[in-house]
């Protein structure tokens, strides 16, 4: 009922505007329930599964492409003009936000290529996690 209420229910196109409001508003909680649901694991020291890791993985980037469609969208129709961005407290506001959001995706960037390395060792008992080529039998001659 927010999006249907809030600023996407008035305004230009808000036949369009309600739901865009709506699958960003559930993308955001699919990424940011996911982090919290694993944090809350991690902490427990509960084991989990490489397997499970990866959904998230994928479930959170496909969650994050669409917030930032959505929010390309809703951040056009609500500025409106690129002056806007710097010139009034919703455009640095949500300046500030995208900033935000590009660190937090920064950071899952590099705790992804972390934590594959570290499962690619596990997995490997403890090497590098590179096949090594067998050796071929030189053709004779």
């Amino acid at each position: 009922t927010w999006s249907l209420a809030e600023h996407a229910s008035v305004g230009i196109q808000p036949y369009l505007a309600m739901p865009v409001d709506i699958l960003h508003l559930l993308a955001v909680g699919c990424w940011l329930g996911g982090l919290v649901a694993l944090l809350v694991t991690l902490r427990t020291d509960t084991p989990i599964r490489r397997a499970a890791v990866q959904r998230f993985s994928r479930l959170a980037f496909a969650s994050v492409c669409v917030l930032v469609a959505t929010g390309t969208y809703q951040s056009w129709r609500q500025v409106g003009t690129w002056g806007a961005l710097t010139g009034t407290a919703y455009g640095r506001w949500l300046l500030l936000k995208i900033g935000l959001v590009a660190v937090v995706v920064g950071l899952a960037y590099f705790s992804r290529r972390w934590t594959n390395r570290l499962a690619d060792r596990t997995d490997t008992g403890g090497k590098s996690g590179k096949k090594e080529k067998a050796a071929r039998p030189a053709k004779a001659a």
